[in-house]
């Protein structure tokens, strides 16, 4: 599996040296990604899921990118957790279960999510005493 994630984060960025050149590919990186979740990587499960969160090299689909994005928390994956925390907050704009996800991936040491926590009690006073 460590060899599909690395030819899909090649894909998705792309590569140049000297020598060699590899374009980058979103739809070839969604489909290398796409294997890798299929047999259960939680990395490839988060990156397959920001590129349908994101529509690059797939259609865009928020409730794909939420699936693949729950597969990867379930291993625990702390940014699988934060990128919950985003898609509720910024997509579906519920703020509560925002807060819940960024509360899971901040106890996983996720520090982007420690900010996004304290910007959110900033701008809800009643969620502060809960954070």
């Amino acid at each position: 599996m460590q060899a599909l994630n690395n030819l899909d984060c090649c894909y998705e960025n792309g590569i140049q040296t000297d020598t060699f050149v590899l374009p980058q590919d979103y739809k070839k990186a969604a489909s290398y990604y796409d294997r890798a979740a299929s047999q259960g990587d939680a990395v490839a499960c988060v990156n397959l899921g920001c590129l349908y969160e994101k529509g690059l090299g797939v259609e865009q689909d928020m409730g794909k990118a939420a699936r693949l994005y729950r597969k990867a928390a379930r291993q625990g994956d702390a940014e699988a957790y934060f990128c919950l925390g985003c898609l509720y907050e910024k997509h579906y704009h519920d703020v509560s279960e925002a807060i819940r996800w960024y509360r899971q991936a901040a106890r996983a040491g996720h520090e982007k999510a420690e900010e996004c926590l304290r910007l959110l009690a900033g701008q809800n006073p009643a969620e502060e005493s809960a954070l």
